[in-house]
């Protein structure tokens, strides 16, 4: 019976911790970020943030790395090399190092300028099952509110 009531408490509670793990109101920005920009999760309406830690061209052509800040049972998707799409120059498309995780990021501009980015489509691989996130209303951190 008491192994019924902890099976049942967890299933109850399970939605919440769901809730928790993509509340993403106070992360931490990784080591060298150079862009952070912040929005709102399409369907939980919680913070989300895509945070740019390099930037560059090879051969004429645009890269960016990029991570979220999503997770799920505090594991989070990798970082993920994106370039610029070639049907469309103002999204910036990547796949991750397995092949499976993608992203998409929606630009103002066709200038492949991170700092326009308006938001972003994750899919993203997780031990045996995809997650699939909306970033939307994305906006450049401001260092100057932040509190410290």
């Amino acid at each position: 019976m008491i192994r019924f009531l902890i099976a049942f408490s967890l299933l109850a509670l399970s939605p919440f911790a769901l809730a928790n793990d993509h509340d993403h109101d106070d992360h931490d920005f990784p080591e060298g970020t150079l862009i952070a920009l912040e929005g709102q999760d399409a369907v939980t309406k919680k913070e989300c943030a895509l945070f740019v830690t390099d930037l560059g061209t090879v051969d004429g052509r645009f890269y960016a790395k990029v991570i979220t800040s999503y997770m799920h049972d505090h594991d989070q998707p990798q970082e993920i090399l994106v370039g610029v799409s070639p049907e469309r120059p103002d999204v910036l498309v990547g796949t991750g190092d397995n092949g499976k995780d993608q992203i998409a990021i929606f630009l103002e501009s066709t200038e492949a300028d991170l700092q326009t980015a308006r938001s972003f489509n994750l899919k993203w691989w997780h031990v045996n099952h995809f997650h699939s996130y909306r970033c939307v209303n994305l906006k450049v951190h401001d260092h100057d509110h932040d509190e410290h």
